[in-house]
C-alpha cells in the first residue's frame, strides 16, 4: 500500500488587501447572517455567492427546522437562488462565508485582535463550509477548482481557500456523465 499526501494552501491576510467586490460580499454575507433562523444551534451563517455568468451576488442564510434533516444550509440557499434566477449551468465565481455563534457580532472591517505569523494559524481555525455544502459548491463550479471561498478568522484575519484545496476528493455531475 502507498500513501498519497497533499498540501492544502490557504491564503491568510487582511480585509484591506481584498478587492472591492469581495469586501462588498463580506458586508452582504454579514447582513444576511443576521436574518438566519437558528433556534436550536444558535449558530448563524451568511453567504454571498457571485455568479460568473452575470456578476450578480446572491445571498443565503441557514434556516433550521425542527426536523433537522430539512434544515437549509446558507451556501445551498445562496446557490439555489443563483440557479433559480439564472438557470442550470450557472457558474459560481466566488463565495464569502460569515459564520459564528449568535452571541458574536461580526464587525467589518474586522479588527485584528492578535498579531501573529501565518504559521501560527491553526488548520482547525480556517472557516470552511461543511461537506454537504462543499458538494453543492463544487457542482456549481462547473469543474473549475480555482473558485475562491473567503471567510473570517476569530482574530480578524481573512482567509481564502480554493474549492480544490477545501474539497480534494470530489464527485460531481461529470462523474455521472452529466454536462450542464
Amino acid at each position: 500500500m502507498k500513501a498519497i499526501s497533499r498540501t492544502v494552501t490557504v491564503w491568510v491576510g487582511r480585509f484591506e488587501d481584498l478587492d472591492g467586490v469581495v469586501k462588498e460580499m463580506f458586508y452582504v454575507a454579514r447582513e444576511v447572517r443576521e436574518k438566519a433562523q437558528a433556534p436550536s444551534s444558535r449558530y448563524l451563517v451568511g453567504v454571498a455567492a457571485q455568479s460568473a455568468n452575470t456578476g450578480y451576488v446572491y445571498r443565503g442564510c441557514n434556516v433550521e427546522r425542527a426536523s433537522w434533516t430539512q434544515t437549509t444550509h446558507a451556501e445551498q440557499n445562496a446557490l439555489d437562488s443563483m440557479v433559480a434566477a439564472e438557470g442550470r449551468g450557472v457558474k459560481l465565481a466566488r463565495l464569502v462565508l460569515v459564520a459564528g455563534p449568535e452571541s458574536i457580532d461580526i464587525v467589518l472591517p474586522p479588527v485584528i485582535t492578535k498579531k501573529r505569523e501565518i504559521w501560527q494559524v491553526k488548520f482547525s481555525e480556517i472557516p470552511a463550509p461543511c461537506g454537504h455544502c462543499l458538494q453543492c459548491i463544487w457542482e456549481n463550479c462547473l469543474e473549475d477548482g480555482s473558485v475562491e471561498m473567503y471567510g473570517l478568522l476569530p482574530t480578524g484575519e481573512v482567509t481564502m481557500v480554493t474549492i480544490d484545496n477545501a474539497f480534494p476528493l470530489k464527485f460531481g455531475p461529470a462523474d455521472l456523465g452529466v454536462k450542464y
